[in-house]
Formats: C-alpha cells, structure tokens, sequence
C-alpha cells in the first residue's frame, strides 16, 4: 500500500469519527433541549426545523 493509500484511508477515518461524534453530539443537544423545558430550549439547541435537516443529512451520507 502506498503511503498516500495510507494516508487517504486515515483521512476517511477521522472524517467517519467526526461524523460519528457531530451525530452524538447533535442528540446530546436536542436531549438537552427537552430536558431543559422550553425556555432554556432555545437557548441551548438549534432551531428544531434546522436540527431536523442536520441529521437528515448526516443520515443520507455514506
């Protein structure tokens, strides 16, 4: 294997985990949100419509 073979494998590595962590993330954040109530909700989520999209496409990525 070459080492740019190497070094591209580690590059879709780190983006799959960056992926994974932005997705965890995002749950954490709504989770957050409900628990809070709807006063602190808008403080400390994003706009539900918006979150929507985000994991929409987090979905649909390979």
């Amino acid at each position: 294997m070459t080492p740019q073979a190497r070094e591209l494998i580690a590059a879709v590595e780190q983006l799959q985990a960056g992926r994974a962590w932005l997705g965890s993330l995002l749950a954490e954040v709504a989770d957050t949100a409900a628990d809070a109530g709807p006063d602190m909700g808008a403080v400390v989520a994003l706009p539900a419509d918006l979150l929507a999209e985000i994991r929409a496409a987090l979905a649909a990525s390979p």
